[in-house]
């Protein structure tokens, strides 16, 4: 378990990052929401929309559009982020806007906040998406820098019935994971103190 010993906030960056941490796994955690698409936004606590000017509320359909819509929003996203110094970053790794979580990272980092990245790495049918590569040289070159970064790669252990559909598969993969991250990094969830 990854102890936080000052004011943690968890970001849930794109889809994925969003709906891991509204999994019921995950609602005592503070979070900021961040997304460029506004599809289901209405419905959410602590939403910003990323690069409202540069995509107008759509998905950014590519990691270099969730990079350019962070820096259309970087200024708000470090203002919701009020006293907390120490960010949990939340995302699928697939290559929407939370392919550019690694980016998030630099810039939370140089503003001096302590910063973990909790990635969902791609499903069997998303590996082929062809910006992987630059994804992961720009991970590699912000990792060091990182707290921690936990790779979630392994569902084996969730097997697929066939008569399971693939959301319900995937919404099986954002629960367990929602519940990795309480166990990590919640002490209070460790130890049992919390319905995580």
């Amino acid at each position: 378990m990854t102890t936080l010993n000052k004011k943690s906030l968890f970001i849930g960056l794109g889809g994925a990052g969003i709906s891991i941490l509204t999994s019921p796994a995950a609602h005592q955690l503070d979070r900021l929401l961040l997304n460029t698409d506004t599809t289901h936004s209405a419905s959410l606590n602590n939403f910003l929309q990323l690069g409202p000017t540069l995509l107008n509320g759509h998905c950014a359909g590519g990691y270099m559009f969730g990079i350019k819509a962070i820096d259309e929003s970087i200024d708000e996203i470090i203002d919701r982020i009020g006293t907390a110094t120490a960010i949990i970053i939340v995302a699928g790794f697939a290559g929407g806007t939370g392919g550019a979580a690694p980016y998030l990272a630099e810039k939370m980092i140089a503003k001096g906040l302590q910063v973990s990245l909790m990635l969902c790495m791609p499903l069997f049918f998303e590996k082929e998406i062809s910006s992987y590569d630059k994804r992961m040289i720009q991970l590699k070159k912000v990792r060091p820098r990182l707290e921690s970064c936990n790779l979630v790669s392994d569902f084996e252990g969730l097997d697929r019935d066939q008569r399971m559909g693939l959301g319900e598969y995937i919404g099986n993969i954002n629960e367990a994971t929602a519940l990795n991250i309480c166990h990590l990094y919640s002490p209070a969830c460790a130890h049992g103190n919390l319905p995580c």
